[in-house]
């Protein structure tokens, strides 16, 4: 069967600066500033986006924060899933499997980071490896059949000025 998903990518909020010698890579938390941004652009995608059936996170803090954040605006009703395939240094080859496996779900989130996110979508849409890059607390929807990921559509990108407009 084939299944053609809506997709929603968002990138993890702002985090901690890297290569402090207190914090591991893994465990870098979302700053005050991102958690608050974040809050603010998750107002925004409830604006345009009905509630996803779930959220599928990397396993790392700043993105399990983010993807918390998200699902708070969907009251509850939103669960969050782990995946090591969303990881920094996931491939594309990964992420279109695990998209396979949650392709039941019709419409789902994913929460990761860049550059893999970015390299992703651009594959999808057919682009250059880099031709798209995600925003810290963006968001864009893709709509693609999982059996023939290339013939997918970007449907928005928002960046997290525009959700902070949307939202408010």
């Amino acid at each position: 069967m084939t299944w053609i998903i809506k997709l929603y990518v968002v990138r993890h909020a702002a985090a901690e600066e890297r290569g402090k010698k207190s914090v591991q890579y893994d465990d870098r938390k979302l700053t005050k500033s991102g958690i608050r941004k974040m809050r603010e652009n998750s107002k925004g995608i409830a604006e345009i986006i009905k509630t996803p059936r779930c959220i599928v996170s990397s396993p790392l803090k700043r993105a399990i924060t983010t993807a918390e954040i998200l699902a708070s605006v969907f009251n509850g009703s939103v669960t969050i899933a782990l995946e090591d395939d969303l990881r920094p240094e996931s491939t594309t080859a990964a992420i279109i499997q695990l998209c396979k496996k949650y392709a039941e779900q019709g419409e789902f989130v994913i929460v990761g980071h860049e550059p893999n996110l970015g390299k992703f979508v651009s594959t999808l849409l057919g682009q250059a490896e880099r031709s798209i890059v995600l925003k810290k607390g963006s968001i864009c929807a893709v709509e693609f059949d999982v059996d023939e990921p290339k013939r997918s559509r970007l449907l928005f990108y928002l960046t997290p000025r525009l959700l902070r407009k949307i939202s408010e």
